[in-house]
């Protein structure tokens, strides 16, 4: 049941239902439902919003499958078949492919009417993303898919979460990561006001700085927090000489002298710096002191599993994400119930005595018998 705000809010984006199938619409009737007044052209924006809105409304029914791939799959399945039927004449000259991934995120990261999660999108970035059991509230993150070694090591070692973005955040890999965090974190016992600790290996420039506080944003933009941001990699890390050997000269334009002012460069300079720049170790352990600062203690807990009768368990399960999903558990509960997870593509960790005696599923390697995280 939708309330009087959502309603509202449909309505002021030109959204309205339709009984009929809009995909099987005859030319004629898209035109009438779609068009413009004054051209008589079916206005893009207009033909794709209800589209998505009728593909959540049967999704939502049981009356049509989740999508079970990505925004290009909702463009070719839900919107070219009722664009392709509109006559050349009748079209805006709008590319429609790049306007559903745009009118997707207006109505799902703007209004907030839906989540990527109703329709079932895959989270194509889930290989990276690991959820820690002991500090799950600390989420390291890096710009570059390249560190998902170190990622991995401090992930095992300190039970940190951990996503390895590969560029610019995607909102619907923010919108999974956000709900995992925070089913961990509940899985751990916290409370939902705890701090959560984004500690990011990103490049000390302008565009590293814009990654970090997109995805924060996007984070936020899903309810998960409240955040606090650490960027790990600064000038003070360096010595005077790999200073001088791994600076980078920055363009001089708008970005970079909003940086400068926000205390980017070096000695107020435009330079920028790389974390190639830094040994991996010295990173590392950079990154290590900055995660036990955040969290000093990891959770301290006899069995950090929760059986699977217990209510934890089924709302850890909530909405998709395939094999992104990772659910901790113990060992006497692995049942037809836990391969039935497995066959749907979860990574299940099993815990016993505070002790990782197990990482099952797709993507996860077999795991010795290890301490959940140092103390």
């Amino acid at each position: 049941m939708q309330n009087h705000v959502q309603i509202t809010l449909l309505q002021d984006a030109g959204i309205h239902h339709h009984d009929a199938d809009i995909r099987t619409m005859s030319a004629e009737e898209l035109i009438t439902h779609f068009g413009s007044r004054d051209t008589g052209k079916v206005v893009t924006a207009r033909l794709i919003k209800n589209i998505i809105y009728q593909v959540w409304q049967n999704i939502r029914a049981g009356r049509e499958p989740e999508i079970q791939g990505n925004v290009r799959t909702f463009w070719y399945r839900h919107v070219k078949p009722a664009w392709s039927r509109i006559p050349v004449r009748h079209r805006q000259r709008k590319a429609p492919a790049r306007a559903t991934s745009r009118l997707l995120a207006e109505l799902i990261e703007g209004l907030r009417l839906f989540d990527y999660a109703d329709f079932g999108f895959t989270d194509e970035n889930w290989r990276n993303r690991g959820i820690g059991i002991a500090r799950p509230q600390v989420l390291l993150f890096a710009e570059k898919a390249g560190q998902i070694r170190l990622l991995l090591r401090l992930h095992k070692r300190l039970g940190v979460s951990f996503l390895a973005l590969g560029g610019m955040p995607s909102a619907c890999t923010s919108e999974f990561t956000a709900r995992q965090v925070r089913a961990a974190v509940d899985l751990a016992g916290f409370s939902r006001r705890k701090t959560i600790h984004l500690v990011g290996i990103v490049d000390h420039d302008p565009a590293g700085r814009l990654i970090a506080q997109t995805f924060a944003d996007q984070l936020q933009s899903f309810d998960l927090g409240p955040l606090e941001l650490h960027l790990v990699l600064g000038p003070e890390h360096f010595t005077r000489r790999q200073l001088a050997a791994g600076r980078l000269p920055l363009k001089d334009d708008a970005r970079t002298r909003r940086w400068l002012a926000e205390g980017g460069g070096i000695d107020g300079e435009p330079w920028a710096l790389s974390v190639e720049a830094l040994p991996v170790e010295k990173l590392e352990r950079i990154t290590r002191r900055v995660i036990r600062e955040v969290a000093p203690r990891p959770v301290q807990r006899s069995r950090a599993g929760v059986p699977v009768h217990d209510p934890r368990w089924q709302r850890a399960l909530d909405g998709p994400g395939g094999a992104a999903k990772v659910v901790v558990l113990r060992p006497e509960d692995l049942g037809d119930e836990v391969a039935a997870r497995m066959a749907e593509g979860y990574r299940l960790v099993v815990v016993d005595d505070g002790q990782i005696v197990g990482v099952l599923g797709q993507g996860a390697a077999e795991t010795r018998r290890a301490p959940v995280a140092d103390s």
